[in-house]
């Protein structure tokens, strides 16, 4: 890898975030009220589309929203431009990072979105085309209440999952937000990203594609945690390694919680997950025999068709495998630059403490640990980072600044390396020196408690 090949940004990338914050700024304050300015950004944005299938009907929509013709075909061109250029910084950003010897990604096999005649679908975009008429400024929670009905409706049909779960999510976060004119940082992007996609969803359905199965031997090499106060859900990744290749795959597996179950505890919800956990916890591979695996790599994970294997070191596995291992871009339809995650193995850099912020510097490049991303259901702590020998995470890229996510390190405590990752105390085996002691009376055993008295009645 030569990572000093990523001090040098890739051509345009700087002008592509400059026209998407003129558009974004167009949505926070209204199509209905542009200014003179906000007219002239428009006309910016339009131009740099020049020479593309998008110039003409870019050009004709933008023309037609200046003039004041607020139609919901203008603006889902609008939309697919900006989800276009997006698109585009995923992708140059993707070839900088080959050009860096971070790997080869190859593009999936993919299915053409169908394109149904849906009332629910046409309700969503009248819904959004709304949204932008008036601005995310001008929302009030009476604008959003009516949109209920149309969700439900949505979350009935299976069809519509990927459009259901965005908008809800969308619109809570608005909702929670609002008067969003009198907030001190409002999150332009995010939200300008999930309108655009929204749109574009309201246009047609996006499949899973051909449906294909893998088998093999799975080495899990780190796991990412998200949670909030209802849910928790792993994202483990490894390596699938059989006759004809090794791949690089991901699963997901997730439950719901109450709020009070919080930290450790999250994890005695995975308990139907037993031969997922115990490999977790004791780094053992797994056997997978014709599990399903779909376009954005990721396998529909069941335990009856695993089977725990031998125990394994997740970081000589990485070291050993990861450059050769073959790697899918994410759907085209899915194509933005928030997706890029690069997994690396590294070893022989420095981690520096300045500011709150650790650092990691290898062969002459800096990038921030991206700690955000840390979880408290996790004994991987920042200080384990700073004594770590060698590690495994993802490069990401997040609009302005690459950042390392630490899954996996090897590390250095009380004079002694242990191998620690985020799921090491998903299990039992935890060695004393890095267990943390557990509450006497915790949440899951309190509520476990109490039901198990309530059915006793």
């Amino acid at each position: 890898m030569e990572l000093t090949k990523l001090l040098n940004p890739s051509e345009g990338l700087e002008a592509s975030f400059f026209h998407l914050q003129l558009l974004d700024d167009c949505l926070k304050s209204g199509f209905s009220r542009l200014s003179e300015v906000q007219k002239e950004s428009l006309n910016s944005f339009a131009q740099i589309f020049s020479s593309t299938p998008f110039e003409s009907p870019l050009r004709q929509a933008i023309d037609a929203l200046v003039r004041g013709e607020l139609k919901s075909e203008y603006f889902k061109t609008i939309a697919g431009a900006r989800l276009s250029l997006t698109g585009a910084i995923y992708d140059a950003q993707l070839n900088l990072l080959e050009d860096a010897g971070f790997g080869k990604w190859t593009a999936p096999q993919e299915t053409p979105p169908a394109q149904p005649e849906s009332p629910l679908l046409e309700s969503c975009l009248e819904f959004l085309t709304e949204m932008a008429i008036n601005g995310f400024d001008s929302l009030e929670n009476e604008q959003l209440q009516p949109f209920s009905q149309t969700l439900d409706n949505l979350l009935k049909n299976p069809q519509y999952n990927r459009q259901s779960s965005l908008l809800i999510g969308f619109i809570n976060e608005l909702s929670q937000s609002i008067p969003i004119h009198s907030m001190s940082s409002v999150p332009l992007r995010r939200w300008a990203d999930m309108w655009s996609r929204a749109v574009i969803n309201s246009t047609c359905v996006v499949e899973n594609g051909k449906d294909e199965t893998i088998s093999g031997e799975l080495f899990i090499l780190g796991t990412d945690i998200n949670q909030h106060s209802n849910c928790v859900s792993l994202k483990c990744h490894g390596i699938v390694q059989n006759e004809t290749e090794n791949r690089f795959v991901n699963l997901t597996i997730t439950t719901y919680k109450v709020d009070t179950i919080v930290g450790p505890e999250c994890w005695n919800l995975f308990k139907d997950y037993s031969d997922l956990v115990t490999a977790l916890s004791e780094n053992k591979s797994l056997q997978i025999s014709e599990l399903p695996i779909v376009s954005d790599n990721a396998l529909l994970w069941d335990e009856t068709k695993v089977e725990l294997l031998n125990a394994f070191s997740p970081l000589e596995v990485a070291k050993e495998h990861l450059a050769e291992a073959v790697q899918y871009k994410v759907p085209s339809f899915d194509r933005h630059y928030v997706h890029i995650c690069a997994p690396v193995f590294l070893e022989g850099y420095k981690v520096k403490v300045a500011d709150g912020e650790h650092r990691i510097v290898a062969d002459g490049f800096e990038m921030n640990v991206d700690k955000s991303r840390m979880s408290s259901m996790s004994l991987l702590t920042p200080a384990m980072i700073k004594t770590s020998l060698s590690c495994f995470g993802f490069m990401r890229f997040d609009g302005v600044n690459w950042t390392f996510q630490v899954l996996t390190v090897n590390t250095v405590v009380k004079k002694k390396e242990y191998v620690v990752h985020n799921a090491t105390n998903c299990g039992s085996t935890v060695p004393p020196a890095i267990k943390k002691k557990k509450k006497a009376n915790d949440s899951f055993s309190i509520l476990k408690e109490r039901s198990s008295r309530l059915l006793r009645k």
